[in-house]
């Protein structure tokens, strides 16, 4: 949370034990806890990102 008005969403890889974003939205949200529906879509961009046959968890 930013000023308890946004919210940051970040996706992202593991390499190494360090965490390297892919993508990441800033909404107007009023809470931490944020729908399905408010990230799909950078789960189908970060999807285009990763080469073929990684693991994702």
């Amino acid at each position: 949370m930013l000023w308890e008005e946004y919210c940051l969403i970040r996706l992202s890889v593991q390499y190494r034990g360090r965490a390297v974003s892919l993508v990441w939205r800033v909404i107007r949200h009023g809470s931490s806890s944020v729908r399905f529906e408010e990230y799909q879509a950078m789960l189908k961009r970060a999807k285009r990102l990763l080469p073929a046959g990684v693991s994702v968890c």
